[in-house]
């Protein structure tokens, strides 16, 4: 990884922290953030041992989520149901030390840790249109009886490929949708202005993340 110095988002160049406004607008129907420096690691292994499933809990302390889209834990730290063998370890920063963790927790295992964090972006939408400017650009169905809070899916976004999280809906304390996208880094750029344009319509506010 490269020195915390020599760190940058792959939206420096919009300079968005600059410009974001401490909250959204009220009369706005979309906010949008970058999250920059979140960590994410990917984390492969057999479901079906036991062992793995308890070297996660007591390393982590959360449970291993097995069913598709499920997801355990919360915006500190969280798990990830990616596939039958997959799993994502996301959290606020610390890429890293989080991977060495895992990979201790894990030795002589069948298993793989690897640090991904540099290489993804992460973006909140959020706001009464959040559902709305998602569903321009992904093919999933995105009402509430299908995707809530806490979980997951890979997808595409406007072409791009894509994993969504759920993080909170209009019946939670944030009264109103929220999810986190996650993007490989190199379609950062090109994902934030699709999301600025879309969202227009709305009404948008770039907030601080």
């Amino acid at each position: 990884m490269a020195d915390d110095f020599l760190r940058q988002s792959p939206l420096a160049h919009l300079g968005i922290e600059h410009a974001a406004a401490a909250q959204r607008d009220a009369a706005a129907g979309v906010s949008l953030c970058e999250l920059p420096f979140r960590a994410l690691v990917t984390l492969r292994g057999r479901a079906e041992d036991p062992r793995f499933a308890a070297a996660i809990r007591q390393s982590l302390g959360l449970d291993l989520p097995l069913d598709a889209g499920e997801t355990s834990g919360d915006d500190a730290l969280r798990l990830l149901w990616l596939g039958p063998d997959e799993w994502w370890a996301v959290a606020r920063d610390g890429g890293p030390e989080l991977a060495a963790q895992l990979g201790s927790a894990l030795e002589g295992m069948l298993s793989a840790v690897v640090d991904v964090s540099e290489a993804h972006a992460t973006f909140e939408i959020a706001g009464p249109h959040a559902r709305d400017v998602l569903a321009k650009g992904c093919p999933l169905d995105l009402h509430p009886r299908r995707i809530g809070p806490g979980r997951c899916a890979r997808s595409l976004f406007a072409k791009a490929d894509c994993t969504l999280l759920q993080i909170a809906d209009e019946e939670g304390p944030r009264g109103e949708a929220a999810f986190h996208l996650v993007v490989r880094r190199s379609f950062a750029d090109y994902c934030w202005h699709w999301l600025e344009d879309a969202a227009k319509e709305y009404g948008v506010t770039v907030v601080a993340g």
